[in-house]
């Protein structure tokens, strides 16, 4: 039975060892968050940057077949 062993941590000492353990792992939780916005912003920004780059290669392709004189002799 290890749930005895758990709640008696405070008893020796007089602090609520249980409540101090909650408080610091809401700490941790909280300290987490920022970092995994500032992931999640940082993949849309690379997702953005890799659309943009497809977008301009495209373009590219589109300027280079237009500048071979052959293409507007047709026209």
């Amino acid at each position: 039975m290890a749930s005895p062993i758990a709640s008696v941590g405070g008893l020796a000492t007089g602090l609520d060892t249980n409540s101090i353990i909650s408080q610091l792992v809401e700490v941790e939780r909280g300290m987490a968050n920022p970092i995994k916005a500032r992931g999640t912003a940082a993949n849309n920004a690379l997702l953005a940057y890799s659309l943009i780059r497809t977008d301009l290669l495209s373009v590219n392709a589109a300027a280079r077949a237009l500048s071979h004189a052959t293409d507007w002799r047709a026209l």
